[in-house]
């Protein structure tokens, strides 16, 4: 089982979602984090709720990341 990614969720190449959807692609059952310091209400937080990725936001405790990989990792 592969564990997963993470990726910053604004690149200068492309952005978190797009490389999400690249990668499932070709890992159709990788686990994806998404992280950004943009938390506000815009496209990427429709874009996250439609696709059902699990985001967290920066900065963050390491608490909540482990939470958020605990999460994932249970969830199919």
């Amino acid at each position: 089982r592969r564990m997963g990614s993470r990726a910053q969720f604004q690149q200068p190449c492309m952005s978190g979602l797009e490389l999400d959807a690249r990668l499932r692609t070709r890992f159709p059952e990788i686990k994806i984090l998404l992280m950004s310091v943009y938390s506000g209400i815009g496209v990427f937080d429709i874009a996250v709720l439609e696709r059902d990725i699990p985001f967290l936001a920066k900065p963050f405790k390491p608490d909540a990341l482990l939470q958020k990989i605990r999460e994932g990792l249970q969830a199919g």
